[in-house]
């Protein structure tokens, strides 16, 4: 069974159902996140499955929390949250997006691993939506990776001099394209 269902609508209670791709819990309640049509599969998972990856209100120039999920050389997979601003009703659910290594900063990177690594949080914007993709930027001025953690052991890194980053547990150095403010999530 198939339903259109649009962003912030009602789908169920957790009692009977689970939230799936394109729905959130909010308390007992489960509401759609996208545009699309409910599918309920064999585990009771409410999923919005939709044409259009996008969610509704997202923007070129929007300003993006995001976390790196996963690197394929040349780019990085970012699950992103957008940034609450003013009475501007925002999308709830997070949703993914690709930050390529010539967006990452003005110049040259060799390396997309050179400047997030996987576990970072980075503040981006928004650059381009193209073929139902999101494409973000961390080249504009405090955009870039916000809160990192050690590649040995996963401890936070702290901000030493300049664009350096250490760890207080194996002291283990690194750096990154920072943002700021660097730490203060």
């Amino acid at each position: 069974m198939m339903l259109m269902k649009a962003p912030g609508e009602f789908l169920g209670t957790e009692e009977e159902y689970v939230p799936g791709y394109g729905s959130y819990q909010d308390g007992s309640s489960i509401h759609a996140s996208l545009l699309g049509d409910l599918t309920v599969d064999k585990e009771r998972r409410m999923n919005i499955s939709t044409t259009c990856n996008v969610p509704i209100g997202i923007k070129p120039g929007m300003v993006v929390y995001g976390r790196v999920e996963e690197i394929f050389e040349p780019v990085a997979l970012i699950r992103a949250q957008p940034i609450g601003t003013g009475r501007e009703r925002q999308v709830i659910d997070q949703f993914y997006c690709v930050l390529h290594v010539s967006r990452v900063k003005m110049g040259y990177a060799r390396s997309i691993r050179d400047e997030v690594r996987i576990g970072d949080i980075i503040k981006a914007v928004v650059d381009e939506i193209s073929n139902n993709e999101i494409y973000l930027s961390t080249k504009r001025g405090g955009m870039g990776v916000i809160k990192a953690f050690c590649a040995r052991c996963r401890e936070p890194l702290t901000l030493a001099e300049g664009q350096l980053l250490t760890c207080g547990r194996c002291e283990n150095q690194e750096r990154r394209k920072l943002g700021s403010p660097y730490g203060r999530i």
